[in-house]
């Protein structure tokens, strides 16, 4: 609750929060991001999904990473289908988007601008995958819980996975990989 002043030479500035919007707009230079799930390995323990949400601050049904058994036949074994944004190639939700709200980066991660998002929810109607949540509401995240790191998430645009960018700039995998059993 005090201001204090911190002399700039004990400041040691990471990557990740020195980066222009126009950069971060621009993807990691020489990256390709891509996502492969073993639906064989799948066992539902259901961990990716627990750490997307208690990273991103999601609870109840806004989940950006769904997971669903599936079965093919009578006569054929469950199994179980993550479900989170699939990045595409060549993204519907950027081609409807009327403000370029959504867009894809040169590493091929698909974003949406926050503060360029005016909710007409274009973008959710024309995801094949319906990966994308209207956000209606705030979050209440008590002060100690905020990460630094995780744009606060805002009221009356449209979300969708990440990729966790922040953690992927920094070298990182995904949460949802990381703790993947």
């Amino acid at each position: 609750g005090k201001l204090v002043e911190v002399n700039s030479s004990h400041i040691s500035k990471s990557e990740s929060c020195c980066i222009s919007p126009k950069e971060s707009r621009e993807g990691i230079p020489n990256k390709k991001w891509v996502m492969v799930i073993d639906l064989s390995r799948c066992k539902h323990a259901l961990k990716c999904q627990h750490a997307c949400q208690r990273y991103h601050h999601l609870s109840g049904m806004n989940v950006w990473l769904k997971v669903f058994k599936m079965k093919d036949s009578k006569l054929t074994a469950p199994y179980w289908l993550p479900k989170p944004c699939m990045h595409c190639d060549k993204p519907p939700c950027v081609k409807v988007c009327p403000v370029s709200a959504t867009y894809k980066r040169s590493d091929g991660i698909v974003l949406i601008d926050n503060n360029a998002c005016i909710g007409c929810k274009f973008c959710v109607v024309s995801c094949p995958y319906t990966a994308r949540r209207f956000n209606a509401f705030i979050p209440e995240i008590p002060p100690e819980k905020v990460n630094p790191m995780v744009p606060l998430r805002v009221e009356g645009v449209v979300e969708k996975c990440t990729f966790c960018v922040q953690r992927t700039r920094r070298g990182t995998m995904p949460m949802c990989v990381e703790v993947c059993p």
